[in-house]
């Protein structure tokens, strides 16, 4: 189905779209703002298609960059605001970036790659010299109409393309889903660079009428005091999110307002779900990626383990053996997803996309089983198994043993070479208290078979994450 014209959504709103700090944005007033930055993207000639990045974080200003974009009929890039310039030059040359817009503090940051830099703020303060645009460029729902960054956790991070029809299909699939309405309010500290971001925080809200409320950083209390204070219905985070707000919640806050608490990026460990049952919040885990969009969320009434919920309605998820055949309900295998939100090609990357099959499934990489109901559950990363002299160990089985055990806060486990360059299992441990290698061992081997426990184990004071609760493979490599 074709994605509807986006001023239909917002002229002559009073609704809020966006509370940005103090500041609150209706719908019209977004609408109009984008109108003129649109007018400034326009006058730039360039062609329709043509990609347009954005560095700017999570606020009004970020949401006008994105629908500006689209009114001038251009490909959206969202980039990671923390980005240094040799990074940003990389991207830019990538992408074939045509125009920026960013802040006008950042500007003097920017790459010189020929792209054309619009600082967002002052255009949009001198309306004057920026008469907003006549009309807006027609939604082709075939066209390319954004591009997110992959996580970067199990290798270097890519670019992917989404149309205009994958990204409609997936905030209808997410609308549905969670039963949005325009009485939501979002609350998310997730970067709207970020797939999840975008995808559900952002676009999800404004295609609904609901509204978004911004935090452009990551404070626990802040973010605290921005539940208390607007009163979200839904809040967005991930386990690295939650784990820091259940230490700052007090136990009688009334959070009865949030409907529906959603996490991303990783699953939420055991001890963590029980703290935060404590708390009366009950997480729901949402499940999917910068590829396929969201393939399902969580019930979040008392679910097992592992579950992710059943595939929302317009996805389909099989389960596939190592030949490549399906298999029946109940039995492990790699998870495969399709859809019409799946994505159209990574950038930068022509040839055959090995990732998709020949009748059109994405191959996430994950391994799980669907119950008889229809819930899937995951049970780690395909990719990540480690080679332990011929036998296949998956990483995850190993960090949840290691993370149930009350000495540890943290733990992370995977491949690592040893000194003959053969695979062996590593294991991070960030501990509470004092506590031994040999302590560790004897736990785990009550719990493991020989073969899984870890080579080696290294006390750290932290294990470096991202806000979504990964740790990017390049961080592990060095």
């Amino acid at each position: 189905m074709p994605a509807p014209p986006l001023h239909s959504l917002f002229e002559s709103n009073d609704h809020i779209a966006v509370i940005d700090g103090t500041r609150e944005h209706s719908f019209f007033g977004i609408q109009l703002s984008a109108r003129v930055l649109a007018g400034r993207l326009m006058r730039l000639n360039l062609q329709p298609g043509d990609r347009v990045a954005g560095l700017l974080p999570n606020s009004a200003q970020a949401v006008v960059a994105f629908l500006a974009a689209a009114r001038a009929g251009h490909s959206y890039l969202p980039l990671n605001t923390g980005l240094k310039t040799p990074e940003l030059e990389t991207m830019f040359r990538k992408c074939r970036v045509q125009a920026v817009l960013c802040s006008a503090a950042t500007a003097s940051a920017m790459p010189d790659s020929g792209a054309e830099i619009i600082p967002v703020d002052e255009v949009l303060a001198d309306t004057g010299a920026n008469p907003p645009a006549a009309k807006e460029v027609d939604l082709d729902p075939d066209r390319e109409f954004v591009c997110l960054s992959t996580s970067g956790s199990t290798g270097e991070p890519r670019i992917v393309a989404r149309t205009a029809g994958a990204v409609d299909a997936n905030a209808r699939h997410v609308k549905a889903g969670l039963d949005i309405s325009a009485d939501d309010r979002f609350l998310s500290v997730v970067p709207f660079w970020h797939a999840n971001g975008f995808s559900n925080c952002m676009l999800t809200p404004l295609f609904s009428g609901a509204s978004i409320i911004t935090l452009n950083r990551f404070l626990p209390r802040s973010m605290l005091e921005a539940i208390l204070e607007h009163k979200p219905t839904v809040v967005v985070g991930s386990p690295f999110v939650f784990q820091a707000l259940a230490q700052v919640i007090e136990p009688l806050s009334d959070l009865r307002h949030v409907r529906a608490w959603i996490s991303s990026g990783a699953a939420i460990p055991e001890a963590l779900d029980a703290r935060l049952r404590e708390l009366r919040i009950e997480v729901r885990q949402l499940y999917g990626s910068s590829e396929t969009g969201t393939v399902s969320i969580s019930s979040g009434a008392h679910t097992r383990m592992g579950n992710v919920g059943k595939p929302l309605d317009g996805v389909r998820v099989r389960i596939i053996d190592d030949d490549g055949r399906e298999v029946p309900q109940g039995q492990p295998g790699h998870v495969q997803v399709s859809g019409a939100a799946l994505y159209r090609e990574y950038i930068g990357e022509p040839g055959e996309d090995a990732s998709i099959t020949g009748d059109g499934f994405y191959r996430m990489g994950d391994l799980g089983w669907q119950d008889l109901e229809g819930d899937l559950y995951l049970t780690g990363r395909s990719d990540a198994l480690i080679n332990v002299s011929g036998v296949k160990v998956d990483p995850l089985e190993v960090q949840q043993v290691l993370s149930s055990m009350p000495e540890v806060r943290q733990s992370l486990v995977f491949g690592a070479k040893d000194r003959n360059g053969l695979e062996m299992i590593k294991a991070l441990l960030v501990a509470e208290g004092e506590i031994s290698t040999e302590e560790v061992l004897r736990y785990c081997r009550d719990r493991l078979a020989e073969y899984k426990l870890p080579r080696t184990i290294e006390f750290v004071d932290e294990i470096p994450q991202d806000l979504m609760g990964k740790t990017p493979r390049s961080l592990l490599e060095n």
